[in-house]
């Protein structure tokens, strides 16, 4: 089983990356550069997996190398101040999604579900817990019936 994972870390990931490296993102056209380990802060996202290396080989990148994000620019923008904000903030007390235009934050909410990320009030603190997850999403759904 070991010889499989280190199979499968040589065919997907690059076991050479470093938290610290500058990540060149083309996210529908427009590039940002972000820190990885801004990315990977929160153990158990969507973006902690697609960035922590194990899948290097296998992230979609344009024409000069920058990995590509078929994504809407402004609501990752936020997700990635949030998290540079959220890296800064004292230990136990997460910052807030910054708010919107309306026609924006159903996107917002969207990505920040799919990339594994909720912001919950009551522990003040980004939570994955997959369990509570959808705990949270049985509440909204009996919350709008």
């Amino acid at each position: 089983m070991d010889n499989q994972k280190h199979q499968c870390m040589l065919d997907n990931g690059d076991m050479n990356i470093n938290e610290d490296d500058m990540l060149k993102l083309n996210l529908g056209g427009k590039i940002i550069t972000v820190e990885r380990d801004i990315l990977t802060q929160i153990k158990g996202s969507m973006l902690e997996a697609m960035f922590s290396g194990r899948w290097e080989k296998q992230l979609q990148r344009d024409g000069d190398g920058c990995i590509f994000l078929d994504v809407n620019l402004i609501c990752f923008q936020i997700i990635v101040d949030y998290l540079v904000e959220m890296k800064y903030s004292s230990k136990g007390i997460a910052p807030h999604p910054t708010f919107i235009e309306e026609d924006f934050d159903k996107i917002l909410q969207q990505m920040m579900k799919y990339f594994g990320m909720k912001n919950n009030a009551e522990l003040d603190a980004c939570s994955l817990d997959l369990e509570e997850n959808q705990l949270y999403e049985e509440e909204e759904n009996q919350s709008t019936q």
